[in-house]
């Protein structure tokens, strides 16, 4: 990687670029993190909802053979 001096672009030291690197690193893994956490999150709603609709589904039709009677 290159700085920006007075007297135009001088190459960084080995242990800034490391650096650097380093901290790219941990932010591509922060991010994997945020993802894999939406899609928790996003796969745990998607069960709660199929849970609640077949609850509700089978609460729906007790009612109607309950009604029958």
């Amino acid at each position: 990687m290159f700085d920006n001096s007075i007297f135009g672009l001088r190459k960084l030291p080995m242990k800034a670029k490391k650096t650097g690197t380093l901290s790219v690193d941990e932010a591509i893994i922060q991010n994997i993190e945020e993802v894999e956490q939406q899609k928790e999150l996003k796969l745990i709603n998607l069960i709660s909802e199929i849970i609640v609709n077949a609850t509700l589904r089978e609460l729906n039709e007790t009612s109607d053979q309950v009604s029958e009677i």
